[in-house]
């Protein structure tokens, strides 16, 4: 197909209305592709988005692209009548919808992801991409931290199936056009619904799997247990009933009154000698799950720091009661200290340098 406008070869046109002169021709109309309707039309925010969300999550985008124009957009987001965003838009310029200040953005790409936001998560306004036909669905929620959705595919490669944009994230907006010519649609147009960190994990456990930041402080912590513990995680976590995804294996928390409902919120990693629970985002090594499975600690209290005072008293005579060695030194520290402390310890810092480190100052 040709573009009625630039005579350009398009895949997609659009139909734009009005007196146009086409190969001498007087038409009530022409066809032409995405990037001449949106040079002529301009690209407009929905004001069901705009009533949602007044305050400031617009960024430019590339016209017919995917691509931010700013280069630090996730710090500068725009309100929608900015006047730099309104003139991009005239232009014909896409927009993106950012996420942070409490929203978070499921950009779901296949239909088991969609197919569980439908069923378990509440109705929410809801974008439409032409891409992948995948769903932007849009939340008020709690969640910190980006969530990454992975799936194996028919070579049993783990591919990218969608992710939980928050801050410093995006999304296109509706009414922008897809590289491949078509627009963007809302296709639920309802209040933005809440839904808890917690939540969104649960549901979307089967496809989450912890980011290489996450496991590398996961196996930080594991190292730091095994320094005065030499236990495996192996010899305390069964991998009965788990299933095997390369070195890691996934399945239900061990621990029943955890429950969980998907089947898939807990991660082993033995290479890496350490564990995690999609549902809390937390996890560590041997000690920190000795602790949660004996009930020393809740499984979401199970955070770095906790194996101090009497939960790391009661954890060392837990272990001892499962036939492990204690060292003699061991039953004299007061708890694992953390990375920081540790690090000062060795330095040879003074005491109130070691304070400092203790409560997280930056600077000293």
């Amino acid at each position: 197909m040709i573009c009625d406008k630039c005579g350009e070869e398009t895949s997609v046109r659009h139909f734009l209305p009005g007196i146009a002169k086409v190969t001498g021709q007087v038409r009530h109309g022409m066809w032409v592709c995405a990037p001449c309707l949106a040079e002529s039309c301009g690209i407009t925010i929905p004001q069901s988005l705009i009533e949602k969300l007044s305050g400031a999550h617009y960024i430019k985008v590339a016209k017919c692209e995917k691509r931010p124009i700013d280069q630090d957009w996730p710090n500068h987001p725009m309100k929608p009548d900015d006047p730099a965003l309104q003139q991009h838009l005239a232009r014909g310029g896409n927009y993106g919808v950012v996420g942070g200040n409490g929203i978070v953005i499921l950009d779901a790409d296949i239909e088991g992801v969609k197919r569980a936001v439908e069923e378990r998560l509440p109705g929410t306004y809801t974008v439409q991409s032409p891409g992948s036909l995948g769903w932007h669905a849009y939340y008020r929620s709690d969640l910190k931290d980006p969530v990454r959705l992975r799936d194996v595919d028919e070579n049993g490669k783990m591919v990218n199936v969608g992710d939980v944009q928050g801050h410093g994230k995006m999304v296109v907006g509706p009414n922008s056009f897809h590289p491949n010519g078509r627009r963007y649609e809302v296709v639920k147009d309802l209040p933005l619904a809440w839904v808890s960190a917690e939540e969104l994990r649960e549901v979307l456990s089967p496809w989450i799997v912890p980011l290489k930041a996450k496991v590398r402080e996961l196996s930080r912590q594991a190292r730091r247990e095994r320094s005065l513990v030499d236990i495996n995680i192996l010899d305390v976590v069964s991998l009965a009933g788990l299933r095997r995804s390369g070195d890691e294996y996934y399945g239900s928390h061990p621990v029943p009154s955890h429950g969980s409902s998907t089947g898939h919120n807990f991660w082993v990693n033995p290479s890496k000698n350490c564990w995690h629970c999609f549902r809390h985002d937390i996890g560590g090594g041997p000690l920190l799950w000795i602790a949660v499975e004996e009930g020393i600690v809740r499984c979401e209290e199970a955070l770095p720091g906790v194996l101090r005072g009497e939960v790391f008293k009661r954890v060392l005579e837990a272990v001892e009661r499962r036939g492990f060695k204690v060292p003699d030194f061991l039953k004299e520290k007061v708890g694992l200290e953390d990375e920081m402390i540790e690090l000062g310890g060795w330095l040879n810092l003074e005491p109130e340098v070691l304070e400092r480190l203790k409560y997280g100052y930056k600077k000293f």
